[in-house]
């Protein structure tokens, strides 16, 4: 896989230039996951960011359900569908904080990986790449925001 022209996919590298994006290129690892794996559990520690280059993942929450009176067992609910070009786990370069959702392959999925700490170590050398890639991120958590916002109004309005 060439990492530079994967990268170039990802909205979240817009505005990175050829040197900027071989320097986040030469940080990010590869992955491969199986249909059915987890690639992120809730509630475990974030420290990565995972990028989508070959096939599709889905994303689920753990909810709470009565099974019987005084029981509750968790069931997954699923929340989005994510691609290639698509990234996951994007907050944990902004808060550190421990997974918000699960996510497991649908497909063999292919990953172009950064860790915080890789990610940190750029950020320190190179304010603007830092700078270039949260803007980023802010862009994509506003639109995910924008779009659960509608998809809860819709379901309050329609039940």
């Amino acid at each position: 896989m060439n990492k530079i022209e994967t990268l170039k996919k990802f909205e979240l590298f817009h505005g990175l230039n050829e040197e900027n994006l071989n320097i986040i290129a030469s940080a990010c690892q590869e992955e491969q996951y199986e249909i059915g794996e987890a690639i992120l559990k809730e509630d475990t520690p974030g420290s990565k960011l995972y990028m989508i280059s070959e096939g599709e993942v889905y994303i689920t929450i753990n909810m709470p359900v009565d099974k019987d009176k005084n029981n509750l067992e968790d069931k997954e609910a699923f929340i989005a569908s994510l691609g290639p070009g698509e990234v996951l786990g994007e907050m944990a370069l902004v808060d550190g904080r421990p997974r918000s959702a699960n996510a497991k392959a649908l497909s063999i999925v292919k990953l172009l990986v950064l860790s915080y700490d890789d990610f940190m170590k750029i950020v320190e050398k190179d304010y603007k790449i830092g700078f270039l890639i949260m803007r980023n991120i802010a862009k994509l958590i506003s639109e995910r925001l924008r779009e659960d916002n509608l998809a809860l109004k819709y379901s309050v309005l329609w039940g």
